[in-house]
């Protein structure tokens, strides 16, 4: 069983995508739980970036138990009420405590089978019908980045777990408490790399790579 609140540590890798000639509609497809409201702020929205954030994760479950997992989170920057966001417009999660816990929270997630997602020092890859990733850079690693845009928080349905767009048209975010991050850096190099949204080509601009920890305390309204 699912209790919160979970305490999560792991390292993440985000690569910045240049997406200024990407199909709106194209990119909304791949969520379908995606309330009106969300779908009209990035319609709206001159989305040129996109993120795709890779992460190694620990995870409590409940006060007993800890998973294992990695994750492949698909961002979108947003504003609402004035207020900068991060919509994560798709997850992909090779561990099904992670899947079922995403879904309740908000998060549209595809369980992969192991080995779809792959992380190490020096490599990402994800393997699925939706997007193809292969990416290998350096280690070498340049000085602290101050802020970067994919740091703002995220922003989800408020209803969740269906398979049919939510009535509910009003947005949620997530409770953190004890967030701590031990590094940011950017990469130097890009040696190889492969990125394809329903087979079209999109160049990877930057790459990052930072270790946090946090306890995810459950949901809250946005202000």
């Amino acid at each position: 069983m699912i209790n919160f609140p979970n305490v999560f540590s792991g390292t993440n890798v985000t690569l910045e995508i240049n997406f200024q000639n990407v199909a709106k509609d194209e990119l909304l497809s791949i969520n379908r739980v995606v309330n009106d409201l969300m779908r009209e702020n990035i319609l709206e929205t001159n989305v040129e970036k996109l993120y795709v954030t890779f992460s190694s994760m620990i995870s409590t479950i409940n006060d007993k138990e800890t998973i294992n997992y990695h994750e492949v989170i698909v961002k979108v920057p947003v504003v609402i009420n004035s207020k900068e966001y991060i919509f994560p417009i798709i997850s992909f999660v090779d561990d099904e405590c992670s899947f079922l816990r995403g879904t309740y929270l908000g998060y549209y997630k595809r369980l992969l089978n192991p080995g779809n997602i792959y992380i190490s020092d020096d490599k990402v890859e994800l393997k699925s019908s939706i997007l193809n990733i292969e990416c290998k850079y350096s280690n070498k690693m340049k000085n602290r980045i101050a802020k970067v845009d994919f740091e703002k928080p995220f922003v989800l349905n408020k209803i969740v777990g269906n398979s049919q767009r939510p009535v509910d048209q009003s947005y949620h975010t997530l409770r953190i408490s004890e967030y701590k991050q031990k590094y940011l850096r950017k990469f130097e190099n890009i040696e190889e790399a492969k990125f394809v949204f329903f087979k079209k080509k999109y160049s990877i601009q930057n790459i990052w790579i930072s270790e946090d920890s946090f306890i995810l305390e459950g949901l809250c309204n946005l202000e």
